[in-house]
């Protein structure tokens, strides 16, 4: 699972860095589930504070005193 997640953060990097000197305000993207346009900075921003979430959320669980410790 761990590479897995290492595998997209760095597919991530990649795109992101490919959109270097685009006008991320200007670039629009349409989710498939959601009617709306939202711009593409304002999309990786959602991406980046759903990530942070799923870490802090990692973090929790390993700081659990009946998480198995190694």
């Amino acid at each position: 699972m761990r590479a897995e997640f290492v595998k997209w953060q760095d597919e991530l990097d990649g795109r992101l860095r490919s959109a270097e000197g685009l006008d991320l305000r200007r670039a629009k993207e349409v989710f498939p589930f959601w009617p709306f346009k939202w711009s593409l900075g304002a999309l990786i921003l959602m991406m980046i504070a759903h990530e942070r979430r799923h870490v802090f959320q990692a973090r929790e669980v390993r700081q659990n005193p009946s998480f198995p410790q190694q």
